[in-house]
């Protein structure tokens, strides 16, 4: 869908760990009017998942895949980049070429964005060529999004490094976009209140709310063809004990800083989502020291195999 109404203006970035909700929110927004670029540059279909299409495109992937293996890293692994690295010289001919295209793909449009989810971690590179960007950041239940990840072939990976990976994408994505404008949005609520949702994205890109029976038929239709296939209550992630505590009691307090500001439309502290949101790079601190904690123990020449620490590496730098 293309053709943005007046006063609107781009770009708009998607942010999240995989599997949460990103390609279905991205297909929303370009059905509200946000350009995508040229369909012959998005990903096809997958046949594990996301059958009806990832809403990405593949020049963005593989410019991502490129800055994360001059990192010396995959998106799958805690990601290395010392503060600073985006600015590195070396980086220089990619950041030439990722203008280029951005020019040439959004160049002419009016209101456009990008998802991408490898940009979560490389989000310093991409600000520095989009220093204006509005973000959407999708969540969704840890338990849920690494049992959907699962199912694919690869990478095969325990469920302690998945969710120590979706603490370290929802940390960057929420740290780095701090005191820029975003949306936070949460999987789960499409299905329980999809037309909420789409309105929210349409009010944060500044559209015209519509009236009328109709309004969000479409968007609608969309996500009620969106098939899920996990539910965890959050009660059964509090108990998911495969998972890292900080990890679910990050999502935990999210989630229920999210259905006050929904049961109370008044919201008796609209600040209260923003104040954990603020919380969250401290809780992965934390995570990364314990973990770098134990992995030295496990140098040692009587230490335990198999320890938290031996179950992923972190580059100290970080």
């Amino acid at each position: 869908m293309s053709g943005a109404p007046q006063g609107t203006h781009g770009p708009v970035c998607l942010l999240g760990f995989g599997r949460s909700g990103t390609s279905l929110t991205m297909r929303v927004l370009n059905l509200l009017g946000v350009e995508i670029g040229p369909e012959e540059d998005l990903l096809p279909p997958g046949e594990v998942d996301n059958a009806r299409g990832y809403w990405e495109p593949r020049w963005m992937m593989e410019l991502n895949e490129e800055l994360l293996e001059r990192l010396g890293t995959t998106w799958w692994h805690p990601f290395p980049g010392a503060p600073g690295w985006e600015r590195s010289p070396d980086l220089d001919e990619i950041k030439e070429r990722a203008q280029a295209l951005l020019a040439e793909k959004f160049g002419s449009a009016r209101l456009w964005g990008w998802k991408e989810p490898r940009t979560t971690l490389t989000l310093p590179f991409w600000q520095q060529l989009v220093p204006d960007a509005r973000y959407v950041i999708c969540l969704r239940n840890p338990a849920d999004a690494i049992s959907s990840i699962q199912r694919r072939p690869e990478p095969n990976l325990p469920i302690g490094e998945w969710g120590d990976l979706w603490l370290e994408y929802t940390a960057r994505a929420l740290k780095e976009t701090q005191g820029c404008p975003r949306l936070v949005l949460f999987y789960e609520d499409y299905f329980d209140a999809g037309a909420e949702q789409v309105a929210r994205l349409a009010s944060f890109l500044g559209l015209d709310q519509p009236t009328g029976e109709d309004r969000y038929a479409v968007q609608a239709e969309e996500i009620a063809q969106d098939m899920r296939h996990h539910r965890t209550s959050s009660l059964q992630l509090a108990a998911a004990l495969g998972i890292a505590p900080a990890t679910r009691a990050l999502f935990l307090a999210l989630r229920a800083a999210e259905d006050a500001r929904r049961a109370d439309a008044a919201g008796r502290d609209e600040m209260l989502p923003d104040a954990i949101a603020r919380l969250v790079p401290e809780l992965w601190t934390e995570r990364r020291l314990l973990i770098e904690e134990q992995s030295a123990q496990d140098e040692e020449p009587f230490a335990q195999e198999q320890s938290v620490g031996s179950l992923i590496r972190l580059d100290s730098r970080n």
